[in-house]
């Protein structure tokens, strides 16, 4: 065999890498096709007239097999159908013939006319189950095509609007740097306080128990910096978002629809009923016991929510102070 030839810096060079294997089909595709001669393709007319006359053939005996399957399960149901009858009429006779056969013929036609009553209630309940469902799910389609219109609109009127997080931030006292004006502020009141100190306001403690409490606070004020700017933020975002559901409940028209995930019709129920209470004609009854000054006005009567609210709360702060706040006997 031939020797490796030798590198430059006289190492053996590798061996060319092999060329991979070809099938047979590859070889025949990338081989030159000749033109086919008359008596070629008259060959391969023939055989693709004859593929496709088999098949036809094929198909139509499979389809004369279908209808002649179909016609026997036919007659097979209606032979079925008359031994039924058949049978059917020679046990009314039997029921006839025997001293109480009218009535069990009469029973046995009640059942019938009760099974076929059942059968077509049942037929007409699948059918009525269809409808519905066919209906709810068109409903749920124009639910979800007015969900997406309503997103569309959405979006082609926040376009051109300012972001709510953008809107928030500008109200955040963290999201501005910090200038030479609050930097003189913050230093104005550390001296004043720093003025305001006394030694009688250390409460008895040494310099280096009182080091250690600024130093402790100080901790305290960096380890919680972080999530109070967050809870400010959050406060931010909040109220930003609390204005716009303001404005859109305040002016309703189709330069200002209510926002995303607002139900206007819940709120505005809610709003109707507490109104309600507040005008209730019941509350004529209460002017009496407010006093003559009240006479001839309308008292503003806080809703069953409220006043529950307020119950507690009070009865709270008489637990916590140990007085009661309800009226004397005694107090005009």
């Amino acid at each position: 065999g031939a020797s490796p030839v030798p590198a430059a810096d006289g190492a053996s060079a590798p061996p060319p890498p092999l060329a991979p294997l070809r099938t047979a089909a590859q070889v025949a595709a990338l081989r030159p096709q000749e033109p086919l001669t008359r008596g070629a393709a008259a060959v391969k007319l023939q055989r693709w007239y004859r593929s496709r006359a088999r098949r036809r053939r094929f198909l139509g005996i499979l389809h004369s097999a279908m209808r002649r399957r179909k016609y026997l399960d036919e007659r097979g149901r209606l032979v079925r159908r008359i031994a039924t009858n058949e049978y059917e009429s020679r046990q009314a006779a039997v029921r006839l013939s025997r001293r109480d056969g009218p009535r069990l013929l009469e029973r046995y036609k009640t059942g019938r006319q009760a099974a076929a009553a059942s059968k077509v209630q049942s037929l007409w309940r699948s059918i009525r189950t269809k409808r519905d469902l066919v209906r709810q799910v068109g409903e749920q389609e124009r639910e979800a095509a007015a969900k997406k219109l309503q997103a569309f609109a959405r979006r082609r009127r926040l376009r051109g609007k300012p972001n709510l997080l953008i809107l928030s931030k500008q109200g955040s006292p963290f999201a501005h740097p910090v200038d030479a004006d609050r930097l003189m502020q913050h230093e104005e009141a550390i001296l004043a306080q720093r003025k305001q100190f006394h030694a009688s306001m250390c409460k008895g403690k040494s310099l280096d128990e009182l080091r250690q409490i600024v130093e402790s606070k100080y901790q305290a004020f960096a380890d919680g910096a972080e999530l109070a700017r967050y809870g400010v933020q959050r406060l931010a975002l909040r109220r930003e978002h609390t204005k716009q559901l303001a404005a859109a409940l305040d002016g309703r028209s189709w330069a200002n629809p209510p926002p995303r995930g607002v139900c206007s019709a819940a709120l505005l129920r809610g709003a109707e009923e507490k109104h309600r209470a507040r005008t209730r004609p019941q509350a004529a009854a209460f002017l009496p016991a407010l006093g003559s000054s009240l006479s001839g006005t309308m008292p503003a009567v806080e809703s069953q929510f409220e006043e529950e609210e307020a119950d507690a709360l009070l009865h709270d702060l008489e637990a916590e102070l140990g007085y009661d706040f309800g009226p004397s006997p005694g107090r005009s």
